[in-house]
Order: C-alpha cells, then sequence, then structure tokens
C-alpha cells in the first residue's frame, strides 16, 4: 500500500536558541538540513523492514530553539491481504515511527495519537478501496524503547465486482439447471450444457 502522508516533525535544541530582541525582534530563520543536526527517523514498512525518513531540505528554527519539519513523503509499505470475505473484506495495514539513537541522545519520540479516527472532509474517495479507519498506537521493541505504529483500515468497494464477478457466477449456476426443462426430442440439451460450460470457462479465464 502506499499513501501520501503529512508529517510534522519538531524538536528542541537549546544550542540554536537566541535573543530575538537582540536581532530586530527576529523570531524564526530558515536553515538547511545539512548545517544542523537532526534526528534519524525510521519507518517501518514490514515486519523485518524499515527505511530512513527523510526530512524536509529546509527547517524552520525559532528563537527558543524549536526546530520544525514540514513535509509530504509517499510511504510505500507491506500489507499482507485475507481474501476470506472477497469482495466484502476490509483489510488492515500497519506501518510505524521509530527513532534509532533515543538513548544515546537522551530523547524521546512522542506522536500525536489523540485523533483515532479519520475526518470525512480530509480525504477523497476514490479506486478500489475506501478508508474507513486510522489507528495509532504506542509500542515497545525487545530494548524497551517506544515507537508508534499506525493502522490504516480500508473496505474494498465492492459493488464493482457484485456486478462483474459475483451477479455473472449466480446467474450461469442458476441457469444450468434449467436444461432439465427442454423437451429431449429437441436435441438441444447437450448443446445447451456445452453452451454453459463454455460460458463458465470463459469466464474464469476472465476474473484470473
Amino acid at each position: 500500500m502506499t499513501i501520501i502522508a503529512h508529517v510534522q516533525t519538531e524538536w528542541n535544541q537549546t544550542d540554536l536558541s537566541w535573543n530575538k530582541t537582540d536581532y530586530d525582534n527576529m523570531d524564526a530563520v530558515l536553515l538547511e538540513s545539512s548545517t544542523i543536526w537532526t534526528p534519524a527517523i525510521y519507518v517501518i514498512v514490514g515486519s523485518k523492514e524499515s527505511i530512513t525518513f527523510q526530512l524536509n531540505d529546509n527547517l524552520i528554527v525559532t528563537s527558543n530553539g524549536n526546530v520544525k519539519s514540514m513535509i509530504q513523503r509517499y510511504i510505500t509499505f507491506q500489507c499482507q491481504i485475507d481474501f476470506h470475505k472477497y469482495p466484502f473484506d476490509t483489510q488492515t495495514c500497519s506501518f510505524g515511527f521509530y527513532k534509532q539513537d533515543l538513548y544515546i541522545f537522551g530523547s524521546t519520540l512522542k506522536a500525536n495519537c489523540e485523533v483515532n479516527h479519520v475526518p470525512a472532509n480530509e480525504y477523497s474517495i476514490q479506486g478500489e478501496w475506501q478508508l474507513t479507519d486510522l489507528y495509532c498506537h504506542m509500542r515497545r521493541d525487545m530494548s524497551n524503547a517506544t515507537y508508534y505504529l499506525y493502522q490504516v483500515v480500508v473496505k474494498r468497494r465492492s459493488v464493482y465486482y457484485v456486478i462483474t464477478v459475483v451477479f455473472p457466477m449466480v446467474l450461469t449456476s442458476v441457469m444450468i439447471p434449467l436444461v432439465f426443462l427442454i423437451p429431449t426430442k429437441t436435441g438441444e440439451k447437450i448443446s445447451y450444457l456445452v453452451t454453459m460450460f463454455t460460458s463458465i470457462a470463459i469466464f474464469l479465464s476472465y476474473i484470473r
């Protein structure tokens, strides 16, 4: 699954603070990320796989030492699909954020998990899947370090599959027993069954 995420990252560095009254009340500046320290944040995209999350090249630094990065990134992560209820299935996919050097720098990773639902006005419905919910949970790994796991719940839009897959299959299955209503004298029973089974074979090759 691939999503586009708007990620806002903030941290405080006291060595970057200044007295704004000494600099014409300048409260914030824009610095390149390569000129200051930035946290190494990773995205968990699979059970045993993670990628580095690249922060924005330009960071906002305020006079009290707060550093802010606001960026939109495409995040691609693995999703195990369960087809038992296809095409009326609901899938839950997960990805997470963690910081590897928490204990080295004495820092903590905190995420906004207060909103555990998706407002309808903040996303658009398109494609095969419909976003139904979003959950955020704090977890701890084997070293007792915290990381945050996001679960994306999507539901398949089944109307298309009902019309193109379920309905034709049910209709064909209902039509096969009708062969017993055909009079034997007409000699059309065999040709009727051959036509039905040929239709099923062609249909199955289409939906594969």
